[in-house]
């Protein structure tokens, strides 16, 4: 059967262009090897508590009088109606150096609060913060594909800046210690340090989080997935579940899909929820392989693994002493040994009920020092020491008890990340953002890296790796596979 789009991969971006794609009456399938929609984000149902290996929370949202990016794109799928969606009221907490430091979600609270942990900082950060917004509406007018002669005129700043990490950006702007380390926290959220992420991919993110804040989905974004999917199949858009794609082959400008049950599909376009280097080492054929698109998977790295944990408690988190929704351990775990593979993490409080709590514990690990640990211990053995010593990391801090109040525990590591949803080396981060390997040139240069006609990948690890823009992703990329198509029929027309 022959589509006008095939879409490889339910994840959030997957969904999102699937739609888009079906609501300009093309005729979509979506495929994807598990047997629900989500990708890397999936909901596990463990007793009375409900799991989401994701963060429930969702970022560049608000509100109809002040909202971002990802409110807009839910607005014009005319679904902010049935989002269920909620502010957080309290700050991030950051844990720095056994003290913990508030982080609100307001610029001038902001502001005011960096003043009292260094005292006289409020005009420097403030310069910081115009520093970051210029970066942040830099990168909008960049995917807006505003031409390059105008952004450099208009945000001067944003090109002395673009090609440098975080930690330089803050050294250079002589960012008091303190706040750089809180600040750094961030990186956390990208499975990165300050040393490597890029600098305005950092400053979007905090200005993301200051003017919107974060904002907590009643049903985690499995809610989201589930109404991208029905919307999907109400615009007469096909979605097999359970499909696991085998082989893909491009000839005479369509590509054959081959799934595992020997079902053949065939389509011009072709956008992937995948890594690149999955669709190019694993799934297209040979004859269609490039010494290009090799090098391309060769050049880049991996993002770290990731070791995820939920705990269901039988206590309310105010009884546990948990007052913040929201916790970054920066370079946690003291030890004088060479190779630990826990160093920061995040903590996601879920604090809806009052009887009980979930939380959510995402640690990013060196898959290299993961694998040697597995190399000289049972497997069994070292998920329980990454459980225990993240439990009890958390408690130390915390001064809390969670042990005696643990009700259901489950957990997702790197393995189980890389043999379920096939993601080298565990990750869901995409490639590690590194040095000139960055948001800016990726995005700059996707056109070039087109090794093959209509072929498109959103997601972590396409050209728009940024956080919650997984989401944005999608749009973008059906956005452009929409011009492309407007392009093919205009060529038809002519002739």
């Amino acid at each position: 059967m022959r589509y006008d789009a095939i879409v490889i991969g339910a994840g959030n971006g997957g969904l999102t262009s699937a739609l888009l794609l079906s609501k300009q009456h093309k005729k979509v399938l979506l495929l994807d090897a598990s047997f629900h929609e989500g990708g890397s984000f999936q909901s596990v149902l463990q007793g009375r508590f409900e799991f989401d290996f994701n963060s429930t929370d969702l970022m560049s949202f608000g509100d109809e009088e002040h909202h971002g990016k990802i409110y807009e794109l839910f607005s014009s799928l005319q679904l902010l109606d049935k989002i269920h969606a909620c502010k957080i009221d309290s700050a991030l907490c950051v844990y720095v150096e056994q003290t913990q430091y508030e982080v609100p979600s307001n610029p001038e609270k902001f502001l005011l609060k960096m003043a009292e942990y260094v005292k006289d900082s409020k005009e420097k950060m403030s310069s910081f913060l115009d520093l970051c917004r210029e970066c942040a509406q830099a990168l909008d007018d960049v995917i807006k594909e505003v031409p390059y002669e105008k952004i450099e005129k208009k945000y001067p700043k944003f090109i002395e800046v673009c090609k440098d990490s975080c930690q330089t950006v803050m050294k250079n702007q002589q960012i008091p210690k303190l706040i750089q380390e809180i600040l750094s926290a961030f990186c956390i959220y990208y499975g990165n340090t300050s040393t490597d992420l890029a600098f305005v991919t950092f400053a979007s993110y905090l200005m993301d989080y200051l003017e919107y804040g974060y904002w907590a989905l009643e049903n985690g974004h499995y809610e989201i997935q589930l109404l991208l999917q029905e919307e999907l199949q109400k615009n007469a858009g096909d979605v097999y579940f359970g499909s696991a794609v085998t082989h893909v082959q491009f000839e005479d400008g369509l590509y054959q899909m081959t799934l595992e049950d020997g079902r053949v599909f065939v389509s011009p376009y072709v956008i992937g929820d995948i890594s690149p280097t999955i669709f190019y080492t694993q799934l297209l054929d040979e004859k269609n392989t490039t010494r290009a698109m090799y090098q391309l998977s060769n050049a880049r790295t991996m993002g770290e693994s990731v070791f995820t944990l939920c705990v269901g408690l039988n206590r309310g988190s105010e009884a546990l002493g948990l007052f913040y929704d929201r916790y970054l351990f920066a370079n946690a775990f003291a030890s004088e040994k060479k190779e630990k593979m826990l160093s920061s993490f995040s903590l996601n409080v879920d604090r809806r009920q009052k009887k009980t709590t979930i939380l959510t514990i995402t640690a990013p690990i060196s898959s290299e020092i993961y694998c040697r640990f597995l190399k000289d211990n049972p497997y069994d053995e070292v998920t329980l020491s990454l459980e225990r010593q993240l439990l009890e990391e958390i408690e130390k801090a915390l001064g809390v008890n969670l042990m005696d109040a643990i009700e259901e525990l489950e957990v997702v590591t790197p393995v189980m990340m890389a043999s379920h949803n096939l993601h080298p080396n565990g990750t869901v981060y995409g490639y590690l953002q590194k040095g000139y390997d960055n948001f800016l040139p990726r995005f700059l240069s996707w056109k070039e890296e087109q090794y093959l006609p209509h072929l498109y990948f959103c997601g972590a690890s396409s050209c728009y790796c940024m956080d919650t823009s997984q989401y944005l992703s999608g749009e973008y990329v059906a956005l452009q596979v929409l011009k492309e198509m407007e392009g093919d029929v205009d060529d038809e027309e002519s002739k």
